[in-house]
């Protein structure tokens, strides 16, 4: 997945724990469940380049009824410009599609 973390370093700071990812599976059918999560500490996301990718252990997350497994990989660095543009193009396309599709189906049901 890529996303983009707006922030600003205050807020960034403000929660000493840190940035929690939270891991889910996808169930077509039924809820989706948490497999995990990970903590990364504030300073680590604000000093990271992109050159190293961490590997973190899943924790069982706040409210997880089963056991955490797994790990997940991740890698930071400070967004560009051309990055903030490339995501909200991104997220612009796929909102798009995401009408069309239901312009289409909503014709297909007519």
């Amino acid at each position: 997945s890529l996303f983009l973390l707006e922030t600003t370093v205050k807020d960034l700071f403000m929660s000493p724990q840190g940035v929690m990812f939270q891991v889910f599976d996808y169930d077509t059918l039924g809820g989706n469940d948490s497999l995990g999560a990970a903590i990364v500490n504030p300073k680590v996301l604000f000093d990271a380049t992109g050159e190293e990718r961490m590997e973190l252990k899943l924790q069982q997350a706040p409210g997880q009824k089963m056991e955490a497994t797994g790990a997940i990989a991740i890698r930071c660095r400070h967004a560009t410009d051309y990055d903030k543009r490339f995501i909200a193009k991104l997220e612009e396309e796929g909102n798009k599609e995401v009408a069309d599709a239901s312009e289409a189906e909503a014709k297909a049901e007519s």
